[in-house]
């Protein structure tokens, strides 16, 4: 009962000698352990002391008073609320949903289009008709619980046979009715391992898929899932406040990043030297666009336009992003928003609340990668 209910005995949690662990006297004059506390596992750290007292004769019951003493802190979640997460995993299989986002990005980025604008203002009109035509288009995805095994349908059936096989023996003792309730507690205890067996092969199906598609995150929860490690360690840089953390992790990673280059002369000619290199210098060509995509990694993280692989892929806009990558080329004009790198603290090991104990990686536009691949 306690594992179907994600429960913790309490009386278990202690090492206390035995005179403090009988709760019962039986007229045969042997003492029992018939009585626990039971509390739900998120409270378990709360639990501060559980024993047995040595008296009757507070509430005339023939056994002994079992007590608690519980502190609780009920202090509100500093946690953030998550936003919204779109499946882009789903437009990447639907080819309606491709279809009815491209249109959408078409109508809402075409009609705006100016002829005296500069690369980063026309990329943010796009980047806005890209957030437009997700929110009405792509779906919000879908909250999954974990796997409750006492829950399942199979495990039900089996729990409400022996219910009725204890039912049926409690009426008749016999020894057919003891081995049919007997029966029906193995078959309880078979269809939980069928589950289990069940829900570990189905994991083990994703850490393969996972790590084929270079999910490697995806890969290590799961594999934290399965083994019942931990997940990383975390901890908060020094500062008193939030300014203050922000600064120390700016000055941690622009150390680790370097000071620009010292350049003696700026005019100072380079000599051509692809000349006598069979490379083409023109615009980039739909040919060529289409073979960069192809080595896309879909459900990788993007960047800060939010523009993700699969809309890059999966999705008609090769013509709106062909002309930011060739404007960028011939005409040298780079969106600003191509120059923003998110950077994602990792931590390594000893104290988390030094800058030195983490590195980074960087998240930029993947259409960004696309124009210097």
């Amino acid at each position: 009962m306690a594992v179907e209910k994600n429960l913790v005995i309490a009386s278990g949690q202690y090492c206390k000698k035995k005179g403090k662990l009988w709760t019962y006297i039986s007229p045969g004059g042997s003492k029992c352990q018939l009585d626990y506390i039971l509390i739900r596992k998120k409270w378990r750290n709360s639990l501060n002391n559980v024993e047995a007292y040595s008296t009757f004769a507070s509430v005339g019951s023939d056994h002994r008073i079992v007590s608690a003493r519980v502190r609780l802190s009920l202090r509100k979640s500093k946690t953030l609320a998550k936003g919204k997460q779109h499946d882009w995993k789903l437009l990447s299989t639907d080819n309606h949903l491709q279809k009815l986002y491209s249109i959408e990005v078409r109508n809402r980025f075409q009609p705006l289009e100016k002829e005296e604008e500069s690369a980063t203002e026309r990329y943010e009109r796009f980047i806005t008709a890209h957030k437009e035509a997700t929110e009405k288009v792509i779906p919000v995805k879908k909250k999954t619980r974990k796997l409750h095994f006492p829950n399942d349908t199979r495990v039900i059936s089996a729990r409400n046979k022996i219910n009725k096989a204890y039912m049926e023996y409690q009426k008749d003792t016999s020894d057919e009715n003891r081995q049919i309730y007997k029966q029906a507690k193995h078959n309880l205890e078979e269809a939980y391992s069928v589950v289990i067996e069940e829900d570990l092969d189905s994991k083990l199906k994703d850490v393969e898929r996972a790590h084929a598609n270079s999910k490697h995150g995806q890969s290590w929860r799961l594999i934290n899932d399965i083994t019942g490690r931990k997940a990383s360690p975390k901890g908060q840089l020094k500062g008193d406040t939030q300014k203050d953390r922000v600064i120390n992790w700016f000055n941690h990673f622009k150390n680790l990043l370097g000071s620009p280059p010292d350049i003696d002369d700026e005019d100072e000619e380079i000599l051509p030297i692809l000349e006598s290199l069979n490379i083409k210098t023109g615009p980039f060509d739909l040919k060529e666009y289409s073979k960069a995509i192809k080595s896309l990694v879909e459900g990788k993280s993007f960047g800060e336009d939010g523009i993700p692989p699969e809309v890059l892929k999966r999705c008609d806009l090769d013509e709106i992003i062909l002309s930011f990558c060739n404007n960028a080329l011939i005409n040298e004009e780079k969106p600003h928003q191509w120059s923003i790198l998110n950077i994602v603290p990792i931590p390594k090991s000893g104290d988390l609340s030094q800058g030195g104990n983490y590195r980074g990686i960087s998240l930029s536009s993947i259409v960004a990668k696309l124009s210097i691949d």
